[in-house]
C-alpha cells in the first residue's frame, strides 16, 4: 500500500491510517455496546436455530438499525471535508466523533441519570449508578491511572499530564504519566461494553428505560447547541498557555502560541478550526463544537458538586431530600445571580425578572443558549 512512498511520508500514512482504524473500531465497540444495554439476560447465549446477533439487540436502544444510521451519517461527514482523501483529516474527524460518544454517555450517566433517579424519588437505582459509576466511567474514556511511577515523580501543578506546556517543561514526568515507565505494553482493548453494562447494572427493566430517556436527552441538547450555532468550549483559567485564554466575557477566546511537539501543534490546529470556521458545515469543527459542549457540562457539574459539598458538607446526591435542599440554594445563591447578569447583557433584564416572578423553576432568559447559561454558571462560582 505504501511501497511507493519514501520513508518518511510511509510513516506518516502509516501513523494515520491506524488513527482511522483505531477510532472506527472505537465507534464501532460503542455503537454495538450501547444497543446491548437493553438486551435480555440470555440475548447473548446465541446457538444453532437462534435468530441472527443482530436481531437480538433491543429496539428500544437503538438496534441494529442505529448501528447502521449512525454509520451511514459518519461517511456523509466524511464526504463532506473539504478533502476526503486526506487521511489526516478524516483521522482527526473520526478521533472526534469516537471521542465525543463517549463523553456523551459519560456526561449523561453521571449528571442527567442520577437528576433523572433523585428527582423521581428513585435513591436505590441513583446510589447502584453512583456507586458502579466511579469504576467503570474513567476506563472507558480513557482516564490517566495512576501508578506507582507516576506518584513518586508527578507533573507538578496545576499544570496538566497531558498537556502542552507540561510536554515541553517536563517531558520525562509527563511521559511517565500518560504512558506508564512501559509504554511498548501491549494493552487490551478498552472495556467499553463491560464499563457501559456495568453502570447500569443492578438497575430494573424501568429504570433502565429511564436512564435510556436521560441518555436521549443529552442527543437533543446537542443538536439544539448546533442549532444555535455558537461556540462552545470549557471555561479555562486565566494564564495556562494549554487552554484558550477568556476575556470579560465566558465566549470571547483567544488564541494560543503554537510551539511543541507534534500530538500540541494537532491540538492547536483542531482549535484553530473552531475559531476561523464562519459556519457549521465542516464535519471537523461540528464534532469541537460537541466536545466543547459535553467539557462545559461536565465542568459545570464537579463545580456544582465541590460548590455543594463546602455549601452543605455532604453527598448531594445521596438522598432526595438533600439533593432538594441544594437545587433550592444553588438557585438562589448561583443560577439566578449568574441569568440575571447575562439578562443584562442581553439587555433582557427586565422581561427576565417577570419571567422568574413567582416561579421555582430554574428558567434562563429568552434567548439565552445553552452553552451562555452554562458558561455563566462555571464563571458564577
Amino acid at each position: 500500500m505504501f511501497k511507493t512512498l519514501n520513508v518518511s511520508a510511509c510513516d506518516e500514512a502509516l501513523r494515520h491510517t491506524l488513527q482511522i482504524v483505531s477510532a472506527l473500531h472505537g465507534i464501532i465497540h460503542y455503537l454495538i455496546s450501547f444497543s446491548k444495554l437493553g438486551n435480555r439476560q440470555d440475548s447473548l447465549r446465541w446457538g444453532r436455530g437462534h435468530d441472527a446477533a443482530g436481531s437480538l439487540l433491543a429496539a428500544d436502544w437503538g438496534g441494529a438499525e442505529s448501528i447502521g444510521t449512525e454509520l451511514q451519517e459518519l461517511q456523509q461527514q466524511v464526504d463532506h471535508l473539504s478533502d476526503p482523501s486526506n487521511l489526516e483529516s478524516v483521522g482527526r474527524l473520526l478521533q472526534l466523533r469516537r471521542q465525543v460518544l463517549l463523553l456523551q454517555f459519560d456526561t449523561a450517566v453521571r449528571i442527567f441519570v442520577r437528576e433523572a433517579f433523585l428527582s423521581s424519588g428513585d435513591v436505590t437505582s441513583c446510589q447502584s449508578v453512583n456507586d458502579n459509576m466511579a469504576n467503570a466511567l474513567p476506563p472507558m474514556i480513557g482516564c490517566i491511572q495512576a501508578d506507582v511511577f507516576s506518584l513518586t515523580l508527578p507533573v507538578p501543578q496545576p499544570l496538566e499530564n497531558q498537556g502542552c506546556q507540561a510536554q515541553r517543561m517536563y517531558p520525562w514526568r509527563s511521559f511517565i504519566a500518560c504512558h506508564g515507565l512501559l509504554p511498548l505494553h501491549v494493552w487490551d482493548v478498552p472495556p467499553t461494553e463491560h464499563c457501559m453494562q456495568l453502570c447500569l447494572s443492578s438497575l430494573s427493566s424501568r429504570s433502565r428505560l429511564q436512564a435510556n430517556a436521560a441518555i436521549l436527552g443529552v442527543s437533543l441538547l446537542m443538536e439544539d447547541v448546533l442549532n444555535g450555532g455558537r461556540e462552545a468550549e470549557p471555561v479555562r483559567l486565566h494564564g495556562n498557555k494549554d487552554d484558550f485564554q477568556h476575556s470579560g466575557t465566558p465566549n470571547e477566546v483567544a488564541t494560543v502560541s503554537n510551539k511543541g511537539n507534534k500530538s500540541c501543534r494537532e491540538d492547536d490546529e483542531e482549535e484553530e478550526i473552531k475559531i476561523n470556521s464562519s459556519n457549521l458545515q465542516d464535519p471537523i469543527r461540528v464534532q469541537s463544537v460537541l466536545k466543547g459542549f459535553l467539557l462545559l457540562t461536565k465542568q459545570l457539574e464537579v463545580f456544582k458538586e465541590r460548590w455543594a459539598l463546602r455549601r452543605l458538607g455532604a453527598d448531594v446526591f445521596s438522598t432526595p431530600a438533600l439533593y432538594q435542599q441544594f437545587v433550592k440554594l444553588y438557585r438562589d445563591e448561583i443560577f439566578y445571580p449568574s441569568m440575571r447578569a447575562l439578562a443584562k447583557q442581553m439587555d433582557k433584564e427586565h422581561h427576565y425578572e417577570v419571567l422568574i416572578s413567582g416561579t421555582q423553576s430554574l428558567l434562563p432568559p429568552p434567548g439565552a443558549s445553552e452553552v451562555d447559561v452554562k458558561a455563566w454558571q462555571v464563571q458564577a462560582q
